[in-house]
């Protein structure tokens, strides 16, 4: 659902950009393009009247419409999605890290890949992704049990030994806050 501009309490309308097959995970910003993240691809969110947008003229014209990325695996970790300068890392269905580009999307840290899939490597393993933050050049993520941290620039991963359900970078500060409370 959108709204009007300048009201956003009002609906306006809405985009049905996938079906019941493939629900919605998480919609996120990056490099000021709207992207929707589903459980089997990725949707770059444009306007209709985008001049790039072909337009059925058979149905109605929305007000937006979604193009998948090519190449761009699906989540079911909609908390893993963050955006960086580089793109936007997330954890894909494959249950390996990919990083989003806007034009397609590759995998990352293969060095954890197995981790990532529940494989339990030198006594580490990991779940889906509950938490996670970018800051200081660094993915943060854990899936509440394990948490680790992948550096963008040099690719190495480094064991944060504590787990986390929350983690937030705060850039004033250039922090990261997180939480490790169970209930």
């Amino acid at each position: 659902y959108y709204s009007v501009t300048g009201n956003s309490e009002g609906q306006a309308g809405f985009t049905d950009v996938t079906n019941d097959d493939d629900p919605t995970q998480n919609v996120i910003v990056w490099n000021n393009q709207l992207y929707l993240f589903t459980t089997k691809a990725v949707y770059a969110i444009y306007q209709a009247n985008d001049p790039n947008v072909v337009i059925n003229p058979a149905f109605p014209v929305p007000l937006f419409v979604g193009t998948p990325i090519t190449g761009a695996p699906g989540t079911n970790a909609p908390f893993s999605i963050v955006s960086t300068p580089q793109g936007i890392i997330y954890q894909s269905n494959e249950q390996g890290l990919f990083l989003m580009n806007g034009y397609t999307a590759m995998p990352i840290a293969p060095q954890i890949l197995n981790i990532m899939r529940g494989e339990t490597v030198e006594g580490y393993t990991m779940g889906t992704v509950i938490a996670a933050s970018y800051g200081r050049l660094e993915y943060v993520f854990s899936d509440g049990t394990k948490s680790l941290a992948y550096n963008v620039m040099d690719g190495a991963v480094r064991s944060l030994g504590v787990p986390l359900t929350a983690i937030y970078f705060e850039p004033d500060t250039n922090q990261f806050s997180a939480s490790n409370a169970t209930f």
